[in-house]
This record gives C-alpha cells, sequence and structure tokens, in this order.
C-alpha cells in the first residue's frame, strides 16, 4: 500500500555550530542550543510545519498544506536566529524542495527530501534555495516572496543539475 503524499519539505542548518560550542563549552553551548532549537521550533509551530528529525545542529521540517508556509518558516527562522544573540549572531542555512514523497515510521522518504537537504548544504550562510519549481507551485500566492535565479545546481547524488532560486534573498526580485 502506498502511503505518499505532495508537501514542501525544509532542512535548515546552523552555520559554525561546532566553533560556537568550542566557544562557549558544552554547559554554555547546551543552553545555547536548547534556545536555538526553541526559536527555530516556534517558526515551525507559526507556519503551520511539523517537525520530523533534530539534525544535531538542524531540523527536518515537513508542510503537509503549503509550499508558502515553508517559505515564511525560512524566513521566520532566519529572522529568529538572528536575533538570539546579537553580539555573536546566529546564521542559518536553508534548503527547501517539494513533490511526491513517502511517509513511512513517522519519517518521509524520497527525491524532494534528498533535494532539500542538498539545498540546505549548498546554500550561503543566511541563505534559503530551492528548486526553480517553487516560483510554479506558489505562483501568484507567493508575492509576498522575492525569488532570484541562481541557475541550476549540481548536488550531491542527483542525476542532473537542479534548476535553483534564493528565496527572500537582498537581491531577489519579485515573484509573478
Amino acid at each position: 500500500m502506498r502511503n505518499t503524499a505532495t508537501v514542501a519539505v525544509l532542512f535548515c542548518d546552523v552555520v559554525g555550530s561546532t566553533e560556537r560550542l568550542t566557544r562557549l563549552g558544552d554547559e554554555a553551548g547546551d543552553e545555547f542550543r536548547r534556545r536555538v532549537f526553541a526559536e527555530l521550533r516556534r517558526c515551525v509551530v507559526e507556519s503551520r510545519g511539523t517537525e520530523v528529525k533534530n539534525l544535531g545542529d538542524g531540523l527536518m521540517v515537513v508542510f503537509e498544506h503549503s509550499t508558502i508556509d515553508a517559505i515564511e518558516c525560512a524566513a521566520r527562522m532566519h529572522t529568529a536566529a538572528a536575533g538570539i544573540d546579537r553580539v555573536d549572531p546566529v546564521h542559518l542555512r536553508v534548503g527547501i524542495s517539494v513533490g511526491e514523497v513517502a511517509h513511512e515510521d513517522a519519517d518521509w522518504f524520497g527525491t524532494p527530501v534528498v533535494e532539500a537537504a542538498r539545498l540546505c548544504s549548498a546554500a550561503a550562510t543566511d541563505q534559503t534555495l530551492a528548486p526553480a519549481l517553487v516560483v510554479s507551485v506558489v505562483g501568484s500566492r507567493g508575492r509576498a516572496h522575492r525569488f532570484r535565479p541562481v541557475g541550476a545546481l549540481a548536488l550531491k547524488g542527483l542525476a542532473a543539475p537542479l534548476p535553483s532560486v534564493e528565496v527572500d534573498g537582498a537581491e531577489s526580485v519579485e515573484g509573478d
């Protein structure tokens, strides 16, 4: 029996988390990590997402209702992370993808999951990347967000480069 759904998948990663832990020490690092994840999880809840798993210094989140929710969650996450420590700001990388994925044992599997993870890894500090397809998926309902083509990215394990966009970046242009 097939148990699939079309969902948006988001991966986020805290940039420089190991270096920060080394600077802070274990106990202060644990407290800091708890603060960061509390803020990230607040963003997930506010955006109607479901946390799938904690990845040590990031999260995997699924959005079963709206791809725009995933985009808004990424924007909220970037803002929340930046506000955690004004002296030593927290930075994120985020990857989002959308498509048909399998749901098994409280986890999600399929090419969109891999794409989101690889886009997160490919993103620069404070950047959100998504497949160009996302612009078509959100259509005119995505007008509150900006998308800038970044070309076809060669992502580890994927057979072909993935046409991609930066979402809500400083130099992005408004979606149609």
